[in-house]
């Protein structure tokens, strides 16, 4: 069955002249769960497909790094994404094309550490022992393409994964929701 999906992908991608720009971007990204509410920051490097009929896709690769510093406490969260976005746009303007766009995004976890101040010292604990490392998000949200140079997105995602490990902190249930914001250039 995925043999045919990717043939059909790839007959239909042939008979649709595309215009291909590598985007090289970055953004701020807000994080939030039943565990806490992060800020962080993200760089990313992709492909932005858009063929004739303002259908689009774009895949890309993402760093993202979230932190959060208290006074008795402070963690790090770094992970990499890998976005793979479908839109849907209009041209407003020769300069300007308007989109929507929807798509999955797995994401996978470098490292999740905490550190906590006592009387005795500080501790580091990894937080990958209680949580999942990977998970796999589904998100959407709107963004406009500006002079095809320039491509500011805002969008919103959901992380189809429990992220504790089962066992761990009983039955409890959390999934991560992001909120994205970035420009890219458009090479």
């Amino acid at each position: 069955m995925k043999k045919i999906l990717i043939i059909a992908a790839a007959v239909l991608s042939l008979s649709l002249p595309m215009q291909a720009q590598t985007s090289i971007g970055a953004g701020l990204h807000h994080a939030h769960s039943n565990i806490a509410n992060v800020n962080g920051v993200y760089a990313e490097l992709g492909k932005a497909f858009v063929n004739r009929f303002d259908v689009g896709f774009s895949p890309a690769i993402r760093l993202n790094y979230d932190w959060r510093k208290g006074d008795l406490f402070s963690y790090d969260l770094c992970q990499i994404s890998v976005p793979i976005l479908f839109d849907y746009g209009i041209e407003l303007s020769n300069a300007a094309r308007a989109f929507i766009y929807a798509g999955p995004t797995p994401v996978f976890g470098l490292f999740f550490n905490e550190k906590t101040k006592g009387v005795s010292g500080s501790t580091s604990f990894n937080l990958y022992q209680k949580y999942r490392r990977a998970d796999i998000m589904l998100g959407a949200g709107v963004g406009i393409d500006l002079i095809d140079l320039f491509r500011i997105k805002i969008g919103y995602d959901f992380g189809l994964i429990n992220s504790y490990k089962e066992g761990v902190v009983g039955n409890q249930s959390t999934h991560n929701r992001v909120f994205t914001a970035g420009i890219s250039l458009l090479l």
